[in-house]
């Protein structure tokens, strides 16, 4: 157990700066999670009641583009600030949680139209229980990140989007013939700060169970070893996971891939988990398959003999991209010249950042 194992609200309370106190108890936390697994944290309600972590959640939700979109209770960050007064409202918070009082408000719905003539349900949560959740996972997050493995990528920090579909990159280059992805989904609530990291937490069983043979003296722990699976018929596989949305490459053969993934069907039943049947897919690398908004298909290169893997941008994305563009360009929009010029340059600029590495 390490020798500052015992939490110590007073001295973090006094240590200069609101941000640096936090960011301190954070490094902290993820220190003592990663020396002792079995590590028993005992006080980490008053770290969240802590006004230093209720300053710091209020920056992030303030500062977030949603803090212009209001909950059930109708009220926006910037009607708070105007007329409750941001430490008041604070501190009404923090009493409450205190005397365990604190109870969220039903959340509001919204619906997002999606292509196809789909939606996509939105939560959206009172600015209350956003701080409250925001707290939550100020002071959460370094504890689990210490166990969370390197194959998850979304929703993390310094992790992005980007990076899955690098390391996709990465293990699908080297496959054969032979290699089979298989890209499963499921679902989530969507809205809530907190949503991402309970995701993370919930699906770290299959990250653990999939990359178990990865781990020191397992099956697959090294090169020879999976050559060696190679050699007997035995398959390979490597997961990558953004959020609720997961890719598994596999080296073998399709009867390889069906019993993985009825494997995988068993992890997530007791979290009270499925796969989508409309979104789990059983493809070969020369058919490609789609993964957070990219296309990606092993192919010839042209002229040559080689085949490498490339990365394009999917339909879908492409369709909702022109679908955007046209509702803020339709004769009948009551947009501005100037507003929808201005929300157009934003779309481009985003989607462009986002596919800039795309073929």
């Amino acid at each position: 157990m390490p020798e500052d194992a015992g939490v110590d609200v007073p001295a973090l309370r006094q240590a200069a700066g609101g941000g640096l106190r936090v960011r301190e108890m954070q490094a902290k936390l993820h220190r003592w999670a990663r020396t002792d697994r079995c590590f028993r944290f005992d006080d980490l309600y008053n770290l969240v009641c802590d006004p230093a972590t209720f300053a710091m959640a209020w920056d992030r939700v303030a500062g977030n583009k949603g803090a212009r979109t209001a909950g059930v209770d109708r009220y926006t960050v910037r009607d708070i600030a105007e007329r409750v007064g941001v430490e008041a409202f604070l501190a009404q918070i923090r009493d409450q949680l205190r005397q365990r009082r604190f109870r969220p408000l039903p959340v509001r719905e919204r619906r997002i139209p999606k292509y196809g003539g789909k939606v996509r349900k939105l939560s959206i949560p009172a600015i209350g229980d956003r701080v409250v959740q925001a707290a939550l996972k100020l002071v959460l997050e370094p504890i689990f990140e210490a166990d969370f493995e390197r194959v998850s990528y979304g929703f993390r920090p310094n992790r992005r989007a980007h990076d899955a579909i690098a390391e996709i990159h990465f293990y699908a280059g080297v496959m054969t013939e032979t290699g089979v992805p298989e890209n499963s989904e499921t679902g989530t609530p969507q809205g809530g700060i907190l949503s991402p990291l309970l995701a993370n937490i919930a699906l770290s069983v299959l990250d653990e169970h999939l990359m178990r043979p990865w781990k020191p003296g397992g099956v697959m722990s090294t090169q020879m070893r999976r050559k060696t699976r190679v050699a007997k018929n035995l398959p390979n596989w490597r997961l990558v996971r953004y959020a609720d949305d997961f890719v598994v490459l596999v080296r073998g053969e399709r009867h390889h891939v069906e019993a993985l993934r009825d494997d995988i069907t068993e992890v997530l039943a007791p979290l009270g988990l499925r796969l989508s049947r409309a979104k789990t897919r059983v493809v070969h690398m020369g058919e490609g398959f789609d993964f957070l908004g990219f296309h990606i298909k092993w192919m010839r290169k042209r002229g040559t003999n080689q085949w490498f893997v490339y990365t394009f941008i999917a339909d879908k994305p492409v369709r909702e991209f022109r679908r955007k563009i046209r509702a803020l360009t339709h004769r009948r929009s009551q947009a501005g010249f100037a507003t929808a010029l201005t929300r157009i340059n934003q779309i481009q600029r985003g989607w462009a950042n986002y596919f800039k590495h795309a073929v």
